[in-house]
């Protein structure tokens, strides 16, 4: 329906207009498809839509669309699609390094 206008639907009595057809959310569901559109952008995801006050983003035409119903659908999938951390940026625990400093400490006499 990308291409219907008023003069499709014999309303042009006063000019050819687009239609442009929006689903009324509630403000909690308003606020999740803010969340996810705000999401699409960090993680460059292509497309977000809604279908009967259901929310899909998906990343590209290759890939699958997800459904997120709730704040923690949209949790989940940013921990799925987060970079990992560079390499040598995790802190070691005290214990591996106690470790590593006792195997360090040989004692030759």
């Amino acid at each position: 329906m990308k291409n219907i206008t008023s003069g499709n639907l014999g309303l042009g009595r006063q000019g050819e207009n687009k239609i442009f057809i929006q689903e009324s959310f509630t403000s909690t569901r308003k606020d999740l498809f803010h969340d996810c559109n705000e999401f699409k952008k960090k993680f460059k995801f292509r497309y977000i839509w809604s279908y009967y006050a259901n929310i899909f983003l998906r990343k590209d035409e290759a890939s699958p669309s997800v459904k997120i119903c709730s704040p923690k659908d949209l949790a989940k999938l940013e921990a799925k699609h987060k970079p990992p951390s560079p390499a040598g940026s995790e802190e070691c625990s005290t214990d591996v390094q106690i470790a590593e400093t006792g195997s360090n400490d040989t004692n030759t006499t």
